[in-house]
């Protein structure tokens, strides 16, 4: 009984705390999350590609640091803290991927409504697909997840001009 409770209120909490977050990325990057829209829905699949390849690389970069770490013979946790580093990274490039997906939905779901409601809507619309058991937890969210980092690494990474608009 406690842990369908624990369940309910973790949903409660953070499914709204996500949407607000991912509006809030919007808000505070929005020529960062513009980009990775723009690459994920111009290339969905290079992008998905590039966001299964750094996020294989970034962990294996966390695990390997906190390993190292933990098997040095001076204590000092430099290396624990330099693990810190590519899970910042990896956790950003997820949110702000996030939120360039919530936004790119959301203008599929409302195109004549303004960014901030498509954002709204798009986040809405993620968590709540994210809920359905199974299909939303292992195959949705990681999709959308992986094609947002993606889409991040290219918006930031590529060489071509930014169109005017």
């Amino acid at each position: 009984m406690n842990e369908g409770l624990g369940l309910l209120l973790s949903v409660l909490i953070g499914a709204p705390g996500l949407v607000c977050m991912l509006t809030l990325g919007t808000v505070l990057f929005p020529r960062i999350v513009r980009l990775a829209q723009r690459a994920a829905a111009g290339m969905p699949g290079r992008s998905l590609l590039l966001g299964v390849v750094n996020l294989l690389f970034l962990t294996a970069l966390v695990v390997v640091l906190t390993a190292a770490g933990e098997r040095a013979s001076s204590r000092s946790g430099v290396l624990e803290v330099l693990a810190l580093a590519p899970a910042l990274v990896l956790a950003s490039g997820l949110t702000v991927g996030l939120a360039a997906m919530s936004a790119m939905i959301g203008d599929r779901l409302v195109p004549l409504r303004g960014p901030i409601s498509q954002v709204l809507i798009g986040a809405a619309a993620i968590v709540l697909a994210g809920l359905t058991p199974f299909l939303g937890w292992f195959l949705f969210f990681p999709y959308i997840a992986l094609m947002g980092l993606g889409g991040v690494v290219i918006g930031l990474f590529s060489r071509a001009p930014e169109p005017p608009g």
